[in-house]
């Protein structure tokens, strides 16, 4: 039996966003996979930044007024087709 392990996906970038832009980038995305990203709630970040794809998110807050805690999500997924044969 052969055992593929992969390193462990991680976020990085600043703890805040501002409205000059902070990026975050996903360290050791697996290769093959198709990465999408979307901030929440939308209304705190500029309209042109709540989402993407790739392992980069450039962010920008909407105004230097906007306070709290919101969330930065990335989506990895493995687009693989696969056939079953039954005998």
């Amino acid at each position: 039996m052969t055992t593929n392990t992969l390193p462990i996906p991680i976020l990085a970038g600043p703890s805040h966003v501002c409205t000059s832009g902070s990026t975050y980038t996903i360290q050791n995305a697996p290769q093959g996979l198709h990465i999408t990203w979307q901030v929440s709630p939308g209304h705190w970040f500029h309209s042109t930044t709540q989402n993407g794809t790739g392992a980069s998110a450039a962010i920008m807050a909407a105004s230097n007024t906007v306070g709290g805690i919101g969330q930065l999500q990335f989506t990895m997924m493995k687009e693989e087709w696969f056939t079953v044969k039954l005998m």
